[in-house]
């Protein structure tokens, strides 16, 4: 599983650890394989959505809304 970088990025900014946050966007890759780091990542503690990785790790490519519900 590859994790895009900025998903770990926001939510390290998310629980206010900028410092963190600000080393991991200079020092990690675009595209993270949480396998390639495995202290890093147990160290993180972070709750990484595989699904949620997986849908964004293509740069550029957005899910699909077609189909859905729209506000009426």
């Amino acid at each position: 599983m590859r994790v895009d970088k900025q998903q770990i990025v926001e939510m390290l900014r998310a629980r206010s650890d900028h410092a963190l946050a600000d080393r991991l966007n200079v020092d990690l890759p675009p595209e993270v394989d949480p396998t390639d780091y495995p202290e890093l990542f147990q160290t993180l503690e972070l709750d990484l959505d595989v699904g949620d990785a997986a849908r964004h790790s293509d740069a550029g490519h957005h899910e699909s809304t077609h189909g859905l519900p729209t506000a009426g």
